[in-house]
Order: structure tokens, then sequence, then C-alpha cells
């Protein structure tokens, strides 16, 4: 594409698209280069860049040029409230690195370090909207309640994003909460 188009009248807040919260931006942005795009776009919701694992990886390649040239109004003055971020969100530092090239050839590996879902049964009102989403049939119903079967969890989080009641959240795998040193 020759330009990239971003509607950014309304964003999402938290843990969307069900359990996120709407947030009014106001603008419509537009770049030829989609990482600057993005870029910018972060600067004015508040979200640092090494936030995002593609503009991480962008900047690693060489597809972002330094500072993107800003035609029109600074996005320091359109700047809003900084976006609360959702669970799966982590700086894209040393961890991203370790889990994308070593431990992404040990699949079994790297479940120790991504978040993994798991069901707040108190808040589990049964709908089923886990179960009806989850590609790889890993979230049933157990005593109606939702049920996730991580040794087939493929860590797509679309259980999470679906829940409506948030009873489905998100917990730091345990090689991630040792290196880290966030104990959940």
């Amino acid at each position: 594409p020759v330009l990239h188009l971003m509607d950014a009248v309304v964003g999402m807040e938290g843990n969307g698209p069900l359990s996120g919260t709407p947030a009014p931006v106001g603008l419509i942005l537009a770049s030829r280069n989609p990482h600057a795009l993005d870029s910018v776009a972060c600067r004015i919701i508040g979200i640092a860049a090494n936030i995002v694992p593609t503009l991480s990886l962008a900047e690693e390649r060489g597809l972002i040029d330094g500072e993107p040239v800003i035609v029109g109004d600074d996005p320091a003055c359109l700047a809003v409230s900084p976006f609360h971020l959702p669970d799966t969100a982590r700086p894209a530092g040393l961890l991203m690195k370790i889990s994308r090239k070593i431990l992404a050839r040990f699949q079994r590996g790297s479940r120790f370090l991504l978040p993994y879902p798991e069901v707040i049964s108190s808040a589990c009102i049964g709908c089923g909207a886990c179960v009806r989403i989850c590609p790889v049939e890993a979230a049933s119903h157990h005593e109606r309640r939702a049920a996730i079967n991580l040794s087939r969890c493929i860590r797509c989080y679309c259980c999470h994003e679906s829940c409506e009641e948030a009873a489905i959240t998100l917990r730091q795998g345990l090689l991630s909460r040792i290196i880290l040193g966030n104990r959940q």
C-alpha cells in the first residue's frame, strides 16, 4: 500500500474487545510507513513503543528511520491520557528476544515464559463464550464453569478477550515470574 490509515476516533483500553473500555481519541492518522504510524499513535495514547513487539522488531530491522516526520499537529498536543494496557502487554526487551530466538524452537519451553489463561471461578457465569471462540478447543465447561486445558492451549488469549465478565485473567508463566521477579 502507498498510504496506511488508522481510525483512531475511538480506541480500546484494557483487555478488549469485550472486557475493554472504549476511549475517545478523536483522530484519523495516515502514513506511508505503517510502523511510523503505529509509533506516533503510541505516543498519542501514552504507550512506550517497546511495549509493542511489532515496533521493536521493525526498529531492530531498520524499518523505522529515526523520528517520523510529522505533518500537521504535534503528537504532544494531541496526547490523550495514557491508555490502560491489556494484561498481555509486556516490554519487548530481553524476555521477548529470549522467547523469540531460543524458546520459539522449543514450544513446550516457551509455555513457561508466556502468560496463560486462568479462570476466576467466582466471576464465571458459564456463558460459554470462551468455549465457542477457542480455536483448539482448550476451553470447556465443567460444573457450569469454564475450564482451560493448558496442555492444549496455544496462548492466543481469545478466551480472555471474549469474556464479558472478565472471568479469565492472564497469569505469568513460571520462568517469566522468576526472570521478572513478578510473583502472582
